[in-house]
């Protein structure tokens, strides 16, 4: 008799309440973790793959003239050169090439201005949601 008072364990009644609150508090917590979110940096990666972008094809240009809301490049090709622009077009960025059709590189856009300077530019970008980016341009 002594011997089964010392034993401690887990009985059905404990197993069946542990069950039912776990039962209980499952839907909650889906619910809660539904309304949790999680920040974006999708922005932002755009943002710094567009500055890529530029830097590679101001790396691989002849020339570069950058005004305030343009950027022309004249890059060369298998054939003759051609010239790319960038420029804000409402509230996208597109790239130009010889003037005809047109890529996009970013969207939703509010401002871009290209900021000449002696040895390249500065390109300071503002996005619909108020972020502002900056990256300067070394010519090569």
């Amino acid at each position: 008799m002594v011997n089964l008072q010392d034993n401690r364990g887990f009985s059905l009644i404990s197993h069946l309440l542990m069950m039912t609150i776990i039962l209980i508090t499952l839907p909650f917590i889906s619910y809660m973790l539904h309304f949790i979110e999680t920040p974006s940096a999708k922005e932002e990666l755009s943002v710094h793959q567009f500055f890529q972008f530029i830097r590679d094809d101001v790396i691989r240009s002849l020339h570069a003239v950058a005004t305030n809301d343009k950027l022309v490049l004249t890059v060369p090709s298998d054939l003759n050169e051609q010239t790319v622009t960038y420029e804000q077009f409402g509230n996208l960025i597109r790239r130009q090439v010889d003037g005809k059709g047109f890529e996009i590189y970013l969207r939703n856009i509010a401002e871009l201005y290209f900021q000449p300077l002696e040895f390249g530019f500065q390109i300071i970008l503002t996005t619909s949601s108020g972020d502002q980016y900056e990256k300067t341009i070394s010519f090569y």
